[in-house]
């Protein structure tokens, strides 16, 4: 606090106010000296609720908190049942998203249910605590980045409780629609295994003061956080969340902007969430070493069926043997190919009767067979998503686990805003020739579930060979020779 008398008259109010910003600046350099890291501060308070909430396992709740959390409870329970939910698209594959509409009467506003959920690379603490923490300053900064109006917290220092919290949000709208504003009282009770985080907005007659005068319309919100603890998958926590909220936006809103706004309400904090606590290598690393492991302990009883077997040896048969020795080949001389990048060696040939070529790689890798080949077969891994993801090339993508060496593997490409896009689908099946060779060829099929020519898409052809050969290991690190061979027929005209 500072006064000062400048001893000087007949100035206007807006120099003096110039001159009081000026000093006021020393402020925001003291405090810009001794911030510290946002992203650290918030995962200390995270951590620090996080074991606050593991001590306070099974403590009773007080009276007014208990009926908050029944109430809470009463929409989770009762509109989770199935009647009335309709599956929503959602915009992201680990999230499932659902909404419950019931058409108002007359003269009544529209209010949607909406629930989502994931499984999170994370404890239930932990997930809850990061809710909890609705004004973090990772969670203020993107508000901002959003241009919403306001985001705080209500403190009622008088009688307020540390498992308790009352936060205020003012959501920007597109015009014609004003603004809504969301005052709600949070609160979270924890159990074994399991954290409850019920929310609701607080009368209309509490008020918050944002410093400026805004056009709002109050909403108001109620539902329910539930995260439950899950087995731990290769040293990565796990738990389920699912959110269950009912969203009445106030005044008079469009119904497919209701139905927008509550499907956001579910879908944005879940896919926060999920982003927040990814551990995607750590994963997807345990997930291949346990099919590494169960494929070296069990592939001496793999049972082939008489169409595997035959479409595996008439792979082996064009790749192996007959590319190689230049049979059915215009030319039995390689074309080197230049590499991007210096260990693998890349050499293409053309095949008589086809307008295909057949592409070829060869290099060494600092792995076993069976963990080379489970990285390949791996289409769900979170790795090959994200990677999609990045190139935004591939559209779709499944894989169906048909038995324990052959899996139906389906894609939709992107080839160019001229062309209509490919799909591709094969079969994919692995097989041992010998104690040190593993070889994964790919086929084209044809399958119901995957009907050819849906949503316009060309169904293009092609043929892939994987061959790894055990090699002798250097300084323990076991090595294997990786040869692949690809011929791919995108059909159509181009």
């Amino acid at each position: 606090v500072q006064q000062a008398d400048l001893k000087i008259s007949g100035l206007p109010k807006s120099f003096f106010n110039m001159i009081a910003r000026h000093e006021l600046n020393f402020t925001n350099a003291v405090t810009e000296k001794f911030r510290r890291n946002e992203d650290v501060v918030d995962r200390e308070r995270l951590n620090a609720l996080a074991e606050k909430m593991r001590k306070s396992r099974g403590k009773d709740l007080d009276g007014d908190h208990q009926a908050l959390l029944e109430r809470c409870m009463e929409t989770f329970t009762e509109e989770n049942q199935n009647d009335g939910w309709a599956n929503m698209e959602s915009m992201h594959r680990d999230i499932r998203v659902w909404m419950r509409y019931f058409p108002p009467k007359a003269g009544v506003r529209s209010v949607v249910t909406g629930k989502a959920t994931a499984v999170l690379d994370c404890s239930a603490e932990e997930a809850a605590a990061w809710v909890f923490d609705y004004c973090s300053n990772e969670r203020m900064r993107t508000s901002l980045q959003w241009r919403n109006p306001a985001r705080l917290r209500v403190r009622q220092l008088e009688d307020e409780r540390g498992n308790e919290a009352i936060f205020a949000a003012v959501k920007k709208h597109p015009y014609p629609l004003d603004d809504r504003e969301v005052i709600a009282k949070f609160l979270w009770r924890s159990e074994e295994g399991k954290v409850w985080l019920p929310f609701e907005s607080v009368k209309k007659n509490v008020e918050c003061d944002y410093g400026i005068r805004m056009k709002k319309v109050r909403a108001f919100t109620r539902g329910l956080w539930l995260m439950e603890n899950l087995p731990d998958l290769g040293g990565a926590r796990q738990c389920r969340v699912t959110l269950v909220q009912l969203l009445d936006g106030g005044g008079l809103i469009p119904t497919w902007v209701v139905n927008l706004n509550t499907k956001n309400a579910v879908f944005k904090p879940v896919r926060d969430l999920l982003s927040k606590f990814r551990q995607d290598s750590m994963v997807d690393s345990a997930i291949q070493k346990e099919e590494s492991a169960s494929m070296q302990e069990r592939w001496q009883l793999e049972e082939y069926s008489e169409e595997e077997e035959k479409m595996i040896n008439i792979m082996y048969e064009k790749f192996e043997r007959k590319a190689r020795a230049g049979n059915l080949l215009k030319s039995n001389k390689w074309k080197v190919l230049s590499s991007p990048d210096a260990f693998v060696k890349m050499e293409s040939i053309n095949e008589e009767g086809s307008s295909a070529a057949i592409g070829k790689a060869v290099t060494t890798v600092d792995a076993s067979i069976f963990d080379c080949a489970v990285w390949e077969m791996d289409k769900n891994s979170r790795r090959t998503y994200k990677s999609d993801a990045a190139e935004g090339l591939t559209l779709e993508r499944h894989l169906l686990r048909l038995n324990s060496h052959c899996a139906l593997s389906h894609y939709v490409l992107d080839v160019g805003r001229a062309l209509r896009k490919r799909e591709w689908l094969t079969k994919q099946c692995w097989q041992m020739r010998d104690k040190d060779t593993l070889i994964v060829a790919y086929w084209d099929v044809d399958d119901e579930r995957f009907p050819a020519g849906k949503n316009n898409y060309v169904r293009a052809t092609s043929a892939t060979f994987w061959k790894y050969e055990k090699l002798p290991e250097v300084d323990d690190i076991p090595q294997t020779k990786v040869t692949y061979w690809q011929q791919i027929d995108l059909k159509g005209r181009i």
